[in-house]
């Protein structure tokens, strides 16, 4: 009865033997492809403002609704603020309804419910 022997690269058998005894400091390629979660802020009179993560489908109008809406002591405007550009000011409402213009968020991006005056 024969058996049938497979051959195992030298190179594979080493990187493997590195990897579990510390014996390597490069990541697998894996981690290497995983980037980092990207957010938003989304604060000021918003029902729960923080971080949070961004997604590529993220307009001015859905960041409000993740943060649960308005309070009642926010004003009408609604500031964006992005890394690149200067700030930019949009009515509530319209941003609510979805009459504005459908604003996609960016990574990064800030977004602020001023206080009424």
């Amino acid at each position: 009865m024969k058996t049938k022997m497979s051959v195992v690269p030298l190179g594979l058998i080493t990187a493997i033997l590195g990897f579990l005894y510390g014996g390597s400091n490069q990541p697998l390629a894996a981690e290497n492809e995983t980037k980092p979660p990207q957010f938003i802020y989304i604060g000021g009179e918003v029902k729960v403002p923080q971080r949070y993560v961004y997604s590529d489908d993220l307009t001015l109008g859905k960041a409000i609704k993740m943060a649960k809406g308005v309070t009642s002591k926010a004003s009408d405007k609604v500031t964006l603020t992005r890394q690149d550009s200067d700030e930019q000011t949009f009515k509530l409402k319209s941003v609510q309804k979805g009459d504005a213009t459908q604003v996609k968020l960016k990574p990064g991006d800030k977004v602020f419910v001023p206080r009424k005056e």
